[in-house]
């Protein structure tokens, strides 16, 4: 963000929070919304599916769970900094906990000290974390000895710290400007999704291409065998329609139990129209993929969709 940018995005909440609020708040806000965007890139390369956990562990299973642990302690740093005192060692911090100082309205100060003192007891276990593991290591702990365990952590318990401390900022924000957007972190361009992408994507070679002529879709998909993989039978679909030949962008569809979205975006029609397909052809992309029948016999046996999708 340019300089020019950033005190354009300041400006509102300067003008009517006032300076020191406003300033404040922003930056808060920003910090708080770069936090989701963290927390949902964990969620969907972490702890979306199975599958996502199976793909990363054949990929390269120690690396990413380094990259698993950095991100998970990264996440929990983050969260204790925001409800960090307002001033340690002498000097300012950004965190939530001095902002019902900065409010002048008593009503509205004494609700942000509630959802404030919420937010603090939902990130203990945070605290604990970076006290005792994180920027610090308790040699009891490290040497297994008498000592307490960490106090227990989960992505639920994430998700609530989260909440709570978003719940704050929503509240200064609707007292001062009326209303308040939600904190969305979106699809983040060259992020998890991506990643993943890349890491399912097969050589075009090993998969037959299956044009809308073919298949009675509006877009290309792709079907495979096996080969070496471990998951279960899925096909691979463009997420734009066509007779597009894009392997990189396109999303992954799993054939069993029933149709499912395993990674990529489809819009509500295009994923009704791909899950009725994969429904009707099931037995022949599976005999295609347990390698039972070659293409030119897949192709002879695929059923086109209703002529209503």
């Amino acid at each position: 963000m340019t300089t020019q940018m950033a005190d354009d995005s300041r400006a509102p909440y300067v003008a009517a929070m006032g300076e020191r609020l406003g300033e404040q708040f922003h930056a808060l806000w920003l910090d708080v919304t770069w936090l989701h965007i963290k927390w949902s890139q964990f969620v969907e390369i972490f702890g979306a599916t199975p599958e996502r956990i199976d793909l990363l562990n054949r990929a390269a299973p120690s690396f990413f769970r380094i990259v698993e642990d950095i991100f998970w302690q990264d996440i929990m740093l983050h969260l204790t900094r925001l409800t960090d005192p307002a001033k340690s060692l002498g000097k300012e911090n950004l965190s939530i906990i001095g902002l019902a100082d900065l409010i002048s309205d008593a009503e509205t100060s004494e609700s942000v000290r509630t959802f404030v003192k919420i937010a603090k007891d939902r990130t203990k276990f945070c605290r604990d974390w970076r006290n005792r593991h994180i920027a610090h290591r308790d040699l009891s702990l490290a040497l297994r000895e008498d000592a307490s365990p960490l106090e227990s952590a989960s992505r639920d318990d994430v998700g609530e710290a989260l909440a709570s401390i978003s719940n704050v900022m929503y509240t200064v924000r609707r007292a001062y400007m009326g209303s308040s957007p939600t904190f969305q972190a979106g699809h983040t361009i060259g992020g998890a999704m991506d990643l993943l992408r890349v890491l399912e994507a097969d050589e075009p070679f090993e998969m037959a291409n299956l044009y809308p002529r073919t298949t009675g879709l509006p877009m290309t998909v792709w079907v495979s065998p096996r080969g070496n993989v471990r998951h279960d039978a899925q096909i691979k679909v463009n997420m734009a329609h066509g007779n597009q030949l894009v392997i990189d962008n396109t999303a992954v569809v799993g054939v069993r139990p029933a149709p499912h979205l395993i990674a990529g975006r489809l819009s509500a029609a295009d994923e009704q129209a791909v899950y009725s397909w994969i429904t009707l052809n099931a037995p022949a992309i599976v005999a295609y993929w347990d390698g039972n029948i070659d293409t030119a016999e897949l192709i002879q046996t695929l059923k086109p969709p209703p002529p209503h999708l």
